[in-house]
């Protein structure tokens, strides 16, 4: 397989993305370029939760706080996808989330 056809396989399934070229990588918008740059800490996050769904959930041997480090994670990436979105929101001009809207869970968080 060259590395046209992985490059090519990778953005035709739509769950990661590769880049052929810095130029693609550069073009990314909105919630695409969230995604990139978040994609270290949701990588560890899945990475972790693997861990801990095979080793313990899926063979019933669960603690209390064993998903802790897990949990911890999650919050990270979680947070880093909440402020890419506010960054381009705020980027694009568009108005303050409503109520309902978990961007208004970060500003909360904020104050």
């Amino acid at each position: 397989m060259g590395a046209n056809q992985s490059v090519e396989q990778a953005a035709s399934s739509g769950s990661t993305k590769a880049f052929a070229s810095k130029d693609e990588k550069n073009k990314l918008t909105g919630f695409a370029l969230v995604e990139h740059k978040c994609r270290k800490k949701k990588k560890s996050y899945e990475t972790c939760y693997a861990q801990w769904y095979g080793s313990s959930f899926a063979v019933g041997k669960l603690q209390s706080d064993e998903r802790g480090e897990c949990d911890d994670l999650f919050d990270d990436y979680r947070e880093c996808v909440l402020k890419g979105m506010q960054r381009d929101r705020d980027r694009r001009g568009l108005p303050a989330p409503g109520p309902e809207s978990m961007l208004s869970e970060l500003d909360d968080e904020n104050e």
